[in-house]
């Protein structure tokens, strides 16, 4: 049995519309705006027993929250950046389903695994997901850097994605051994100054670094960085 129940009728504020067109590149149709809503609706109910957030109004979720999410892996959300077909991609350090959860709605083609090592984080995730129907996604609680070593999930994924989970190059760390060779990391940042660049490129072990995209957030013009490495097809660190 579930631990968390989640109920579509209570009275909880809903998230701005209209906000999507011509904020990101990418098309929201409404039925994922509704998907978004009733994620929205789940999380307020459960962060009342597993602290997932402290984010919880309707315009500041859906935009540090969810559009973030989305503009994160932007150019692999639009296929600028193929994947190949029905990819796998693991969540590290998810938390309350961020990224995961928002890329599973908008891409149900996509099939992924959110990590978090909190076990009631977890089983809120799990709750979450099936109240959701996200039959692509399962939700499961461990340490990244077990874990991935350990099948089914060693080399398995093409994209893992961190989302302020720790100094970079212990995100490479991290994501390292669940990439297939040629796989990808994105590592979701706020700032990004000169010395983490520094010591990314020093701690690029088998990864070579892609590019670092720079936005800006529609509503409180805050700056944000996506930072896109690549796993080496062959190289001198395996993992």
């Amino acid at each position: 049995m579930l631990e968390f129940d989640f109920i579509d009728d209570i009275t909880i504020p809903s998230l701005p519309s209209g906000m999507w067109e011509g904020s990101l590149p990418w098309p929201v149709t409404p039925g994922m705006e509704a998907e978004f809503q009733r994620f929205y609706d789940c999380v307020v109910q459960g962060n009342r027993r597993a602290n997932l957030t402290r984010i919880l109004e309707p315009m500041d979720f859906w935009e540090k929250h969810l559009w973030d999410s989305l503009r994160g892996v932007l150019p692999f959300l639009c296929d600028e950046m193929p994947l190949s077909a029905k990819p796998r991609v693991v969540d590290i350090g998810t938390g309350g389903g961020f990224p995961g959860i928002p890329l599973a709605i908008a891409r149900p083609d996509w099939s992924l695994t959110l990590l978090d090592s909190t076990q009631k984080k977890v089983r809120f995730l799990q709750g979450a997901i099936a109240h959701l129907g996200l039959s692509q996604v399962q939700a499961i609680a461990g340490r990244a850097e077990t874990l991935g070593a350990l099948r089914p999930y060693r080399g398995s994924y093409d994209l893992a994605v961190l989302r302020a989970v720790a100094a970079p190059s212990l995100c490479l760390n991290y994501a390292r051994p669940w990439l297939k060779p040629g796989g990808w990391a994105v590592l979701y940042r706020g700032q990004w100054r000169d010395e983490e660049q520094a010591e990314l490129e020093q701690g690029l072990q088998g990864f070579e670094s892609v590019r670092v995209d720079s936005f800006v957030t529609p509503q409180t013009q805050a700056t944000r960085h996506s930072v896109i490495l690549r796993r080496r097809a062959s190289g001198e660190d395996e993992g």
